[in-house]
């Protein structure tokens, strides 16, 4: 009220109006707190939704990932190395070499492959090619001594074929081993190579999970922001820590 003649010598703790003007107005404030915290709560709510939201992508990101690997089956026909290096003898005692499709799975928007000059000879665990990306180059070594005699011309226009095509027409050189009876005893059969592997998808899995984990914060204000979510894993944990990671299951090893 702005206005209104006062006929109580403004003794307000005596005047009805008073008390009415008061108790409505302890009414509107009461309303204003109780519809801050309707929106409060509200906001709260959609936080949630939005952090469920994204832990729910993250999951999926990992299953979408991870699910090439859910039925896996290696080719019978040939050797594995634990670095995910196959090898293939053919009738005329030279072997093809290549990358298995879990180690293909994890290159994504392969620039090139690299090869030495040919003919050259090199050792076991030596590296002898490079896929290059544009966060830098996975070495790949060796699974054996010998001579590289020749490499897979049709990977220079068409570095995918390792993505699309690991086991055929992607494979990457071809090499004349010194001693292939001496480096069998390092090479895995099928199913030794399933077992290793499926051991290490497992601890894969659980790295990149923890590190989505520790991401989820920021996924979290970009969509506060109106942004849109993250699909993927590498966008998820850094394009640069993703082939960090990765890089790894091609290292030389024992």
């Amino acid at each position: 009220v702005t206005y209104k003649l006062c006929d109580r010598d403004y003794r307000c703790e005596e005047c009805p109006f008073d008390a009415v003007m008061r108790q409505h107005a302890a009414t509107k404030e009461g309303e204003k707190k109780s519809a801050a915290v309707s929106e409060s709560r509200a906001v709260q709510g959609k936080r949630q939704g939005i952090a469920d939201a994204g832990a729910r992508s993250f999951e999926q990101a990992l299953e979408v990932a991870f699910a090439p690997f859910r039925d896996m089956e290696l080719p019978g026909d040939r050797l594995y190395h634990r670095n995910h290096i196959w090898i293939q003898k053919d009738e005329t005692q030279c072997c093809r070499v290549g990358i298995d499709h879990v180690g293909a799975s994890f290159l994504r928007t392969i620039a090139s492959v690299v090869v030495p000059h040919i003919p050259v000879w090199i050792e076991r665990e030596a590296p002898c090619a490079w896929v290059v990306h544009r966060e830098g180059a996975v070495t790949l070594h060796s699974p054996v001594s010998g001579t590289i005699l020749q490499s897979n011309q049709a990977l220079k226009e068409h570095p995918h074929l390792i993505n699309d095509s690991p086991y055929d027409e992607g494979w990457i050189l071809c090499l004349a081993p010194d001693d292939f009876q001496v480096d069998l005893q390092l090479l895995l059969s099928p199913a030794e190579a399933t077992s290793l592997f499926r051991a290490e998808l497992v601890a894969l899995r659980k790295e990149f999970l923890d590190l989505l984990q520790l991401n989820r914060p920021a996924v979290g204000r970009t969509l506060y922001d109106g942004g849109f979510p993250l699909e993927n894993i590498q966008e998820m944990v850094g394009i640069r820590k993703y082939f960090e990671i990765v890089s790894r299951i091609f290292e030389k090893r024992p």
